[in-house]
């Protein structure tokens, strides 16, 4: 992930208005950690987010870095 509100809506089981279209994937993590079970959600710097290079608008050196980073050429 690239957010660090993302990282914390899993985590903070605290109602949040701004946060309920967010559904059932979240309330599935969050029973998976309630259980117990280990999850591991790291934040993702921009420099190293692949899915950046297709979704934002890129210099040309970023673009270069980040269509490496997805094989392609």
């Amino acid at each position: 992930m690239d957010n660090q509100a993302s990282l914390s809506t899993f985590t903070d089981t605290a109602y949040k208005p701004h946060s309920k279209h967010v559904g059932v994937r979240v309330c599935q993590i969050r029973e998976i950690i309630e259980d117990g079970e280990e999850v591991v959600m790291d934040y993702c710097s921009t420099e190293r987010m692949v899915a950046d290079g297709l979704t934002k608008p890129l210099a040309g050196a970023k673009h270069v870095v980040f269509v490496k980073m997805c094989g392609l050429s």
